[in-house]
Order: C-alpha cells, then sequence, then structure tokens
C-alpha cells in the first residue's frame, strides 16, 4: 500500500501549485503562437521539451496523490491528447502531432517508474537497492 510521504521540497501544497502551474503553462505554452525559426538547435528538441514537462507534472502529482499514480497518468495522458487536439484545432501556426503525444508519454512512464522504484526501495538496506 503506498502512504503519503512529504515531498523533499517543501510539502503536498507547493506540489500541487507547481502541478498547476506546470499544466498551465504547457497549456498556454502549446497555443501561443510559434514564429518559425529555422533549424532546431538540437534533432528533436520539442519532443525533449515535451518529455521533460510531462515529467515535472508526473513527478508533482506523485508527490500530491501518490496513491492514485495511474488515475493521475491517465489525466496527464488526457491532457497531452487534449493539448495536441488544441492545437489542431485552434491555431495556424502549430500542428497536432502524435509525436508529441508520444513524447508526454514517455515523460509520464518515466518520472513515475522512477517514483515507484524510489517508493520500492524505501526502508530496505543499502545492499538491496541497484
Amino acid at each position: 500500500m503506498l502512504t503519503r510521504r512529504v515531498p523533499p521540497f517543501g510539502g503536498r501544497g507547493l506540489a500541487l501549485g507547481a502541478l498547476a502551474v506546470t499544466v498551465v503553462l504547457s497549456l498556454v505554452g502549446s497555443l501561443w503562437p510559434l514564429e518559425p525559426s529555422g533549424e532546431p538547435w538540437l534533432e528533436h528538441s520539442d519532443k525533449l521539451m515535451h518529455a521533460g514537462a510531462f515529467a515535472v507534472m508526473a513527478m508533482c502529482a506523485w508527490c500530491v496523490w501518490p496513491q492514485a499514480w495511474r488515475r493521475s497518468a491517465l489525466a496527464l495522458a488526457a491532457h497531452g491528447a487534449w493539448i495536441e487536439g488544441l492545437q489542431a484545432a485552434l491555431t495556424t501556426t502549430r500542428t497536432a502531432s502524435w509525436g508529441d503525444w508520444l513524447a508526454d508519454l514517455v515523460g509520464i512512464a518515466l518520472a513515475l517508474a522512477w517514483c515507484l522504484r524510489r517508493h520500492s526501495l524505501r526502508g530496505k538496506p543499502a545492499e538491496h537497492r541497484g
């Protein structure tokens, strides 16, 4: 059974605030008009930003609701799909992309795998930790 643990960076309220801010920033940032800028600074850098943003959101959600991590993952996956749908419907400078949504899912999965691994190692002797 997962029990709630105080996040190392200041408590449940801070994690909830960080989650709210990152959700809003991901929505606003994804709908903001995009200026053509030529070549990206790194190939597929937008995918790295998607994965990173959704990893941060997943970790914040874990800190607030560790016992509901599956529901949090589904909600974040739906948020990513919703963003892609809004980009297709509301913007002319952005396009929806299955690749972006897949990057969102990868970020969620990696963050929650890390959180679950840390949780499973808590309280075990050091020689049993990987």
